[in-house]
């Protein structure tokens, strides 16, 4: 049979775009930000056969909350 899932790879790209999250939400509370929204993530292998990376780049808007004044 040809084709399915590797598993293995499959956990390392879910692994890859966690910490990718995670560094982000950290760097925008450590600019003063208290939200991120309109998150994407876009994924890419680099590498052959033997020696492969998963690059992970993860943007979004990062909001500051204002308080009322009325």
């Amino acid at each position: 049979m040809v084709g399915g899932e590797v598993r293995t790879y499959t956990q390392l790209v879910e692994r890859c775009r966690r910490e990718a999250l995670l560094r982000l939400k950290q760097e925008a509370r450590d600019a003063g930000y208290d939200l991120v929204v309109n998150l994407r993530l876009d994924t890419s292998t680099i590498g052959g056969k033997s020696n492969v990376m998963i690059e992970v780049l993860a943007t979004g808007t990062a909001l500051r909350r204002v308080p009322r004044h009325g």
